[in-house]
């Protein structure tokens, strides 16, 4: 949880909810050990949500008729993603964070 603006919003750990491990260079604990790292703000079904994140590299707006089904998913991709979609020329996969 954290305070924005005087609302008290959850925070999702992404890494942890969707089992990333981290890498042998320990980059997740350098990254935080200082006590910075990045919250993404999110609204979610009406409610304000944050997701701690590495980094944001760029944003992208994607309608449905672009986002196409991932085939053969296992029960967990089928939770996590929504679909795939072609953004400049690279295959996205793109996270449901209802589901998160």
């Amino acid at each position: 949880m954290i305070n924005l603006r005087n609302n008290i919003i959850p925070v999702v750990d992404l890494k942890k909810r969707l089992v990333i491990r981290e890498n042998q260079n320990n980059e997740i604990q350098a990254a935080t050990s200082n006590g910075h790292f990045m919250i993404l703000v999110a609204q979610v079904n009406h409610e304000t949500v944050g997701f701690i994140i590495d980094e944001v590299m760029e944003f992208h707006k994607v309608s449905r008729s672009q986002i196409e089904e991932m085939e053969n998913r296992d029960l967990l991709e089928r939770r996590v993603f929504l679909g795939l979609a072609l953004i400049q020329d690279q295959v996205v996969k793109l996270l449901n964070i209802e589901n998160i």
